[in-house]
């Protein structure tokens, strides 16, 4: 016999994915006041090349020559910076922009770090009209091994109006570097980047580390010492700064996630900045963004379990952008049985539990292969449109 099926029915479930998004390389919130654009590969608002859209308040000039996401670990530092390192690359493009039970604008992207690709960082932004920040969140995994001593930051050269003239400090019970033009004559806006939370829990005043300095750091070390300071300088005199702001030391076992909450936030006054700042923190606290599963690099339909099952079996499936997810049962015969998924799903793993009476349970399907029977983990791919992929995977029960 070429193939043994099951004395009773096959199943075959298909998953159909449709993904309702199209790459790209950047992407701009705009709250109707503040406009940040942000970089699938890492930087924010802009990479000192001046062709993204930067950090815009009120239609003033951009106020940012480049910001970027950088780690520090074990005395180095790595992550986006044009001047010094560029260590990520994008491993899933930017998408969005997409609705949000509580934002207006939500984009998502996935970097990888170059020589360890297993260290993955999945970021996600959220902005809404008629507010002055937008949030920024970095979910940090790796697949492969632990992570410790690590410092998540922001390295941010903040370039507002005549920058020769700009001026910045920090407040530590908002968790706020800040930076504005001495005079305010070409803008006389404030600008800052605060952290907001670690794994869902708010932040207690003065825990987020780094310095505003007119120092360059051309070296990983250089970069890690300023990150991690504890100074706190309050710049009184005109110059030309830079923002290093970090989180931690935090340990991430293998395959768990940190998730690490911050802002860009702006205001017309400093008063208005630290009340825009408190707006960011008392909205993260009421509309927490949950942490998720995210390193998922394609889509995919996970062999059932338990398999033989009687009533009941679970089905596994990863997406990794957020799409449309249509799962149905049919028979052999083609006819549909049931559908257990018709809705959108964010990027994440889920796991669903089928449960049918009409199962009898005890039976297998198997493959013959080699001469040799095995169950069938039968997975293969049908490219339907440029947009929509057909999984099907035979089960037995």
């Amino acid at each position: 016999m070429k193939l043994l099926l099951c004395a009773l029915i096959t199943f075959l479930l298909v998953i159909i994915f449709s993904a309702i998004t199209q790459a790209q390389n950047s992407l701009t919130h705009n709250t109707g006041s503040l406009e940040v654009t942000t970089i699938d590969n890492g930087f924010i608002g802009d990479n000192y090349s001046g062709t993204y859209g930067g950090i815009v308040f009120n239609g003033n000039q951009n106020a940012m020559a480049m910001a970027g996401l950088i780690f520090g670990q074990y005395g180095a530092c790595y992550g986006s910076n044009g001047a010094v390192f560029q260590d990520f690359y994008n491993e899933i493009p930017i998408a969005g922009f997409f609705s949000h039970p509580y934002f207006g604008q939500y984009a998502y992207y996935t970097l990888a770090l170059s020589g360890n690709p297993g260290f993955k960082t999945f970021i996600e932004t959220f902005s809404n009209t008629g507010q002055d920040f937008v949030f920024l969140r970095a979910n940090i995994s790796n697949d492969s091994m632990d992570i410790d001593d690590l410092y998540p930051g922001i390295f941010a050269d903040w370039d507002i109006g005549s920058y020769p003239a700009d001026r910045g400090g920090y407040v530590p019970s908002k968790n706020l570097f800040y930076m504005y033009e001495n005079g305010g004559s070409n803008d006389s806006s404030y600008y800052g980047i605060m952290g907001i939370a670690v794994d869902s829990i708010p932040l207690a005043p003065g825990t987020v580390m780094g310095l505003i300095t007119d120092s360059i750091a051309w070296n990983r070390l250089d970069f890690y010492n300023l990150m991690t300071s504890t100074a706190f300088d309050t710049i009184t005199t005109d110059g030309d700064y830079r923002m290093y702001i970090c989180l931690g030391p935090h340990f991430v076992p293998v395959g768990s996630t940190l998730v690490v909450d911050m802002a860009i936030v702006a205001g017309t006054s400093f008063t208005d900045l630290l009340v825009n700042a408190q707006d960011a923190i008392n909205y993260a606290s009421i509309v927490p963004v949950e942490k998720t599963n995210f390193i998922v690099s394609d889509f995919s339909l996970s062999q059932n379990f338990p398999n033989p099952f009687n009533p009941s079996t679970k089905i596994r499936y990863s997406v990794p952008q957020i799409s449309k997810v249509i799962i149905k049962v049919f028979d052999v015969l083609g006819r549909e049985v049931e559908t257990l998924v018709n809705e959108e799903k964010s990027a994440g793993t889920y796991e669903l539990e089928w449960n049918t009476e009409s199962a009898a349970g005890g039976f297998l399907c198997r493959i013959k292969e080699n001469d040799s029977f095995k169950i069938v983990s039968f997975s293969y791919r049908i490219k339907l449109s440029r947009s929509i992929d057909l999984d099907r995977l035979f089960i037995g029960f």
